[in-house]
């Protein structure tokens, strides 16, 4: 549950407008690949299987199609795609500060999760070679 409430703390921050302003276009403009990745997720891993605390559900089901085809963590990425567009938005220091304090705080959310993703699903480990944390794994001159 810390890790929960961390989160929602430092997404706060990060969206809190500490300028007094709204972003600029800029920023909320990055905000739409966040949004589409985090509805493209949601997709994917339907209401049953999702749950926002690290701990996987008892009857739930590895889900490795769609954006987590190649991310372990696509709506952690969302979140962290919604911070840069608001860090490139704001240009303050809060703001770029709370960016990192989110993604320290999902860095150990999803270290936490791997832990237990790992013993509830045999085939998780073999999952993991294929894919990335946040980002999709760089394939730059491999073949395939």
């Amino acid at each position: 549950m810390v890790y929960v409430i961390a989160q929602f703390v430092a997404l706060a921050l990060v969206a809190w407008p500490w300028s007094g302003q709204w972003p600029s276009a800029l920023g909320m403009l990055g905000w739409l690949p966040s949004l589409g990745l985090a509805l493209w997720s949601l997709w994917c891993n339907r209401p049953g299987n999702f749950r926002v605390r690290p701990i996987p559900h008892p009857a739930g089901r590895l889900i490795s199609a769609g954006p987590y085809r190649h991310v372990r963590h696509p709506m952690y990425a969302s979140l962290l795609l919604f911070a840069a567009g608001c860090v490139a938005g704001y240009q303050t220091l809060p703001s770029l500060l709370s960016g990192l304090l989110l993604w320290a705080v999902l860095w150990a959310k999803a270290r936490r999760e791997e832990q237990l993703l790992l013993a509830h699903f045999p085939g998780y480990r073999d999952y993991r070679t294929g894919t990335g944390y946040f980002l999709p794994p760089c394939r730059l001159g491999r073949r395939r």
